[in-house]
Order: C-alpha cells, then sequence, then structure tokens
C-alpha cells in the first residue's frame, strides 16, 4: 500500500512515518491511489463505510486498513459473514438467551464482541431483510436486543459492509432495504478489479513471489520475462486472490532460484493470451501486443477508450484483440465500437 501513516511502530514513538504494506493494496495506478485517498479519510470519522467490488479484489483487507488507520485500531476488529441463514446470522449478530431458539445459549453476539471497534459485514447483500430492518436500527441509534431477550444493548461500533453484488440494483428487485442501503452508501469505496490497475499487476507478482517463498521457506529471486508475460496476459477473474494462487503454486513447483514459464500452473499456460508467446511473433509484434494489453487494461478493457488513447478507431483495437488472440473480460466492463 503506498499510503504513508504515522502509526505506532512497536517502540511507543507515534512520530516514525511507517509506509503500510498489506495483501492486495500495493501500487501506483490512478484508480488505487484513489482508494488509498479514501481510505486514509473514510478511517477518521466514525460513519459506515460500504465496500463493492468482485470477489478477489481485496475488501476484507481493506476493512482490516480503515481499522488500522482509525482511533479504534487498539479495539476489537470483528468479521461475520451475512451468507448464513436468517436466525444463525441474527444470533451471530446479536446473540442470543437461553431457549430463544432450539439450541441457543446466553452468548453475546458479534456487535457486542466488537464494541468500541469495527464490524465487518462481509457479503451484506445476502443478509434476510429482517436482519436488513435490525442492522439500519444499530446504525441509528446502536441499539439491539439479543434474540430472545427485551433487555436494549448499546454499543459504539463502525460499521464496514462488503459486497460484490450490485446493491443498488437489489434494492430495485426488492431485495435489499433502500433505507438501509441509503445508510451505507454514504461514504462508499468501489474496488477496482485487478486487469483495470494497468502496471500494478507487475508491482503485485514481485511482492508476492517473496511473499510466497518465504511462506514456503525457498530462496526464489524472481521470475522469468516468459514466465511474467503470460502472467500480464492474464485477465484474472478471481483478481488478486486468484494470483496469489497461481504464485503459490509456482513457487512450490520452482525447481531453482527463478520462477520459470514451466512453473506455472497448466490452466494459465494453456490460457496464456498470444499467438502465444512463441517464435512466430516478431519483436515488435511482441511489443505491440504487450503494450495493447496495457492500455486495455489501464482502460478497463473498453475499447473506446481504448483507441482513443492509442490514437486509432475501435474496430482497429477489435482486429488487432482478435490477432493477438486477447482474452477480454466477461463482466466488468463492456467493450464497445
Amino acid at each position: 500500500m503506498s499510503v504513508t501513516k504515522r502509526i505506532d511502530s512497536g517502540s511507543g514513538d507515534r512520530d516514525t512515518p511507517e509506509r503500510v504494506s498489506l495483501p492486495g493494496l500495493l501500487g501506483d495506478s490512478p484508480v488505487m491511489q484513489e482508494v488509498f485517498a479514501r481510505i486514509e479519510r473514510y478511517a477518521q470519522v466514525p460513519f459506515p463505510v460500504l465496500l463493492q467490488g468482485e470477489t478477489g479484489t481485496g475488501k476484507t483487507v481493506i476493512a482490516r486498513v480503515i481499522h488500522l488507520f482509525s482511533a479504534r485500531k487498539d479495539k476489537p476488529f470483528v468479521t461475520v459473514s451475512a451468507t448464513i441463514p436468517e436466525t444463525l446470522l441474527e444470533s451471530e449478530l446479536f446473540g442470543s438467551v437461553k431457549g430463544a431458539f432450539s439450541g441457543a445459549t446466553d452468548r453475546k453476539g458479534k456487535f457486542e464482541e466488537a464494541n468500541g471497534g469495527t464490524i465487518l459485514l462481509e457479503e451484506i447483500g445476502e443478509a434476510d431483510l429482517i436482519v436488513q430492518k435490525k442492522l439500519l436500527r444499530v446504525l441509528d441509534s446502536g441499539e439491539f436486543e439479543r434474540l430472545g431477550s427485551n433487555k436494549t444493548i448499546k454499543v459504539d461500533v463502525k460499521v464496514v459492509a462488503a459486497s460484490n453484488r450490485d446493491l443498488y440494483e437489489m434494492t430495485e428487485e426488492g431485495t435489499f432495504r433502500k433505507d438501509l442501503y441509503f445508510r451505507l452508501k454514504a461514504l462508499s469505496l468501489e474496488i477496482p478489479p485487478l486487469r483495470t490497475r494497468g502496471k500494478d499487476l507487475s508491482t503485485l507478482i514481485d511482492y508476492y513471489i517473496q511473499v510466497e517463498a518465504r511462506a514456503a521457506n525457498k530462496d526464489i529471486k524472481g521470475i522469468s520475462p516468459e514466465a511474467r508475460e503470460v502472467l500480464l496476459g492474464y485477465i484474472f477473474p478471481g483478481n488478486v486472490r486468484e494470483l496469489i494462487g497461481f504464485l503459490q503454486y509456482a513457487v512450490t513447483m520452482a525447481n531453482s532460484d527463478v520462477i520459470e514459464l514451466d512453473s506455472l500452473p497448466e490452466e494459465l499456460r494453456q490460457a496464456a493470451t498470444g499467438a502465444h508467446l512463441d517464435d512466430e511473433l516478431t519483436r515488435r509484434q511482441r511489443d505491440e501486443k504487450e503494450s495493447l494489453l496495457r492500455c486495455l487494461r489501464e482502460n478497463g478493457f473498453h475499447y473506446g477508450k481504448t483507441a482513443e488513447a492509442w490514437g486509432c478507431d475501435p474496430k482497429t483495437i477489435g482486429r488487432l484483440v482478435e490477432k493477438y488472440h486477447i482474452r477480454i473480460p466477461d463482466s466488468g466492463t463492456k467493450p464497445t465500437e
């Protein structure tokens, strides 16, 4: 992460600036710089935050950074997924008393555990409408009751909600409460997919090779140009999480201190673009393909925007995409002529 924040370095000196580097938050692309700027601002206020983005883009990590940069950083950071069944989710969030339902016991919920700190509500779009109503009350007043109890409990918790679904679209469908959506969306943050982050991908490749090599206790110094080109040519529908998985495999399979092409997963090599990183491409063609891929990624794989950046028409971009067998994402962007 390229945000520099004055934090406790462990020695008690809070005036020592440290660069906070956390998984998925490295990079100097304009889209990530905007994310970093908002993280810092959102962390300084008690208001709820809504994180939206594709699976694997780092929403959980960003929620932790918001907590780390806030005045609550020494208090609990609690995570709960809204994908569990309604009754269990209510009990998980708000706690229960014995007899509230079959098997219920006296227990605290996640909101009580997070008192004074931050709670991350993962996949908030999966929450039942009844739970959504109770969440709205907590956001408005900080109050709730344990399941099966009439005793009101009050907490002070910063709420961060995350979703890989379009919550506005869900409000139109009637599956997500509009009042809860409007309460959450005031401080919202769209986490960009990896394919739109330009040169950040190369930075992340180098970073995670070192991270995973250390975890595997292997001496890996880098990656070959051929293997890097395969990774740079992939669109990563699973985003940073998928990249980490590929590099864990590559580190495991590497037979030297450099990750070679044959260390990458077979599925990745099969998905490699280009005709196809072989000797049939001239140096000029490889340069053209690499430049096109970079420009496409920086412009969200939008043909019109890419064509404008390249100084040509969208049909030319389309022909080059076909010529070099470049895979275009099925979702998240809409190439247009």
